[in-house]
């Protein structure tokens, strides 16, 4: 019947590791949307900035598009703040692990034991094991939810900063339409 017990408690540490190795997996899953996301912003971030420098900035003014500044405006803003949520999520590095010293310890002090006892002794080794990593994949899960909730945020700001530049471009492109003609001078 012992046996059986710590075949059960074997498959539970197992199903443990296999849950941290999920919550590991996701960890580096969501660093690298936020990668991907940051420089996604970025680029449309330095092209949006590219209207300040050089002389679009000029001709939005002389064809008096204020509103297509301030939507200019709205736009850096918002992948600023892309940018920042990703960087702070990508950020976010305090994850635990466990400490192998103690584990080598207590197999040292299982195989020690006499072959009756080392059974029930095993069994809670594992029973330890579990509880340990348990404990370690929570934490993770802990900070997954705060990555996944920063780089959500930096998606969202990076949608809506693409939905103002799309806006951008059609209201310059309508008021560029609705200029009057160039006069030909003789």
């Amino acid at each position: 019947m012992s046996e059986l017990r710590v075949n059960l408690v074997k498959d539970l540490f197992q199903s443990s590791i296999s849950e941290h190795s999920d919550a590991q997996a996701n960890f580096t899953g969501l660093d690298t949307k936020a990668q991907n996301t940051t420089a996604i912003g970025g680029i449309f971030l330095a092209g949006a900035l590219a209207f300040f420098n050089g002389d679009s900035l000029q001709k939005l003014i002389t064809i008096g598009s204020h509103p297509a500044i301030i939507l200019l405006g709205i736009v850096v803003l918002l992948l600023m703040l892309s940018t920042a949520f990703c960087i702070w999520a990508m950020r976010i590095q305090d994850i635990s692990i466990s400490d192998v010293a103690i584990s080598k310890e207590e197999v040292e002090a299982i195989i020690e034991q006499p072959s009756d006892e080392l059974s029930e002794r095993y069994e809670n080794y594992l029973l330890s094991q579990v509880g340990e990593w348990s404990r370690i994949s929570k934490g993770l899960r802990e900070v997954n939810q705060r990555k996944a909730k920063a780089v959500r945020r930096g998606q969202m700001f990076l949608g809506i900063a693409a939905l103002f530049a799309a806006i951008l471009l059609f209201y310059t492109l309508y008021a560029a339409w609705n200029l009057p003609p160039a006069v030909k001078s003789s």
